[in-house]
């Protein structure tokens, strides 16, 4: 199976955080991907199946799935389709309240009660936003990334840290292209930027986005172009 890698752009330093509430039919399924940022599943009905790296759990109404940075996943949903609240959570966040990622990692499958309630009062201050209401979200998800850390979380394996290597470093080659994407890039120049070898950048790029390099130098370049001409009415030839 090959998984897109989604990247995931926080531009408010007040408010780190994705949080939207989703609605699936029964048996559809969110496409197989990975990212930097930690997504949680709070599900508020039915039940789906979540896949995050080789572990997999069933998780019902009350229940929450974690998914770790880095990790690719997907999810199925169970009969009658299902409800869940989707948080997607910077890195960087998690990490300045003394949670080290490369040490750490939380499990997939949380029951806790306290859980679903923090995701609840989340939902209500991003529905009703009220004056300092991203302050308080941010409290309201670090009392819930110290939760989890407490009770809900175990030590890096040496294979999930060989993992973590090499999808560092295919995200700082997807960061160095998004960067550079209007300059001339070869796969040599970013072997080099990378410190790695041509051959061992193409595989392990190729292994973790299903995509080849100049696919994705392609892929980034077009969807600038695209953007341009949406938002700022430019030409085609002004665009590339």
């Amino acid at each position: 199976m090959h998984y897109t890698y989604e990247l995931h752009v926080h531009n408010d330093f007040e408010f780190p955080f994705i949080f939207h509430y989703d609605h699936f039919l029964e048996n559809e399924r969110v496409y197989p991907h990975w990212h930097e940022s930690i997504e949680l599943l709070c599900f508020t009905a039915g039940k789906g199946t979540v896949c995050s790296n080789t572990d997999s759990a069933l998780v019902v109404s009350g229940e929450t799935a974690v998914i770790n940075s880095g990790n690719p996943h997907t999810i199925t949903m169970g009969k009658g389709g299902c409800r869940y609240y989707c948080l997607i959570v910077e890195r960087g966040f998690v990490e300045k309240l003394g949670i080290d990622l490369n040490e750490v990692q939380f499990h997939l499958h949380v029951s806790d009660p306290r859980t679903a309630e923090l995701f609840a009062s989340i939902s209500r201050e991003t529905e009703q936003k009220a004056p300092l209401f991203k302050q308080r979200v941010a409290v309201l998800v670090a009392e819930l990334f110290i939760g989890l850390y407490r009770d809900h979380a175990g030590a890096v394996s040496e294979r999930t840290s060989q993992r973590q290597h090499k999808k560092k470093m295919v995200k700082n080659t997807i960061d160095y292209i998004h960067s550079h994407y209007a300059e001339k890039l070869s796969v040599e120049r970013l072997a080099a930027e990378m410190g790695y070898s041509k051959c061992y950048l193409c595989h392990v790029f190729k292994e973790y986005t299903a995509m080849t390099v100049i696919e994705y130098i392609n892929y980034v370049r077009c969807s600038q172009a695209r953007l341009l001409l949406q938002l700022e009415g430019k030409t085609v030839t002004e665009s590339m």
